[in-house]
């Protein structure tokens, strides 16, 4: 399905095409390289247990990491199946700057909804980041979560990677981390900043057209002095998305939604 002006493809109920065919279910592997892969795990059983494939089904596998492969299952044990490859996919060279978002994460299902609508737009990785007012400091249980749920969403919106979900870290060191020729990006809603959208366009023809972004999104009660200081000494630029004050969720699905659109306008 192309995408043209104007026009997006749309997610079906049950997974059917515009020809009312159901589309192969997909599922993440660690291995595409195998001509016969093997599926286990909370995968499989999704697979057999939820879907209730069987022999002789079609399939689709990934890796998260951009590859992709159709499969047909040829083998069910008991919580794994084996698939033998049919055709494998040719990854697409990403047609702009990846977009990794740094975000002071908000409480409860507020994070999960974050996490989910990010990763179906296509963000890169995100940075659960540690701030001075910081109201969440997201544990192991909580990160495994949420990189559960962007390896579902990248499963839905049909994408080859899925988002990488990375330890919380500090300013500081995402900063130190994150030298040239990444472009730095927070958010300034108090501020007479230019639009995101605006500095994107702006970039078109800069030498780092094609740099990874990073976009900063504080906690609610803003950035501390220090960590504003941080900011500005590191060259990143304040941007704005809305003449309204955003909550952080909606923020990060704002930056997430503006560059995908910038992005399919490069290709």
């Amino acid at each position: 399905m192309r995408w043209e002006a104007g026009v997006f493809p749309v997610a079906f109920a049950g997974g059917r095409l515009d020809n009312g065919s159901m589309t192969p279910r997909r599922f993440l592997v660690d291995d595409l390289s195998p001509a016969v892969i093997r599926v286990v795990g909370e995968q499989a059983r999704h697979a057999l247990r939820s879907l209730r494939l069987t022999e002789g089904a079609e399939v689709h596998l990934f890796d998260g990491r951009g590859g992709e492969a159709v499969a047909r299952i040829t083998r069910q044990g008991t919580g794994e199946f084996e698939a033998t490859v049919t055709d494998r996919m040719e990854t697409p060279k990403p047609i702009g700057p990846s977009l990794v978002l740094a975000v002071a994460m908000p409480k409860g299902p507020r994070g999960d909804w974050l996490v989910e609508k990010c990763a179906e737009l296509g963000v890169s990785r995100l940075i659960p980041l540690s701030c001075a007012r910081s109201q969440v400091e997201p544990g192991e249980g909580k990160l495994d979560r949420w990189r559960r749920k962007a390896v579902e969403a990248a499963k839905q919106s049909r994408q080859s990677s899925a988002m990488m979900v990375e330890p919380t870290t500090r300013l500081a060191k995402l900063l130190e981390s994150h030298r040239r020729p990444t472009r730095v990006y927070y958010g300034a809603p108090y501020q007479s900043a230019r639009s995101f959208a605006q500095e994107l366009q702006a970039g078109d023809g800069s030498a780092d057209a094609t740099s990874p972004l990073l976009v900063i999104i504080g906690p609610e009660g803003g950035l501390s002095d220090e960590e504003s200081g941080e900011l500005e000494a590191a060259g990143a630029k304040g941007v704005t998305l809305s003449p309204t004050i955003l909550r952080i969720e909606t923020a990060a699905v704002a930056f997430a939604a503006v560059w995908a659109c910038w992005v399919s306008t490069r290709s």
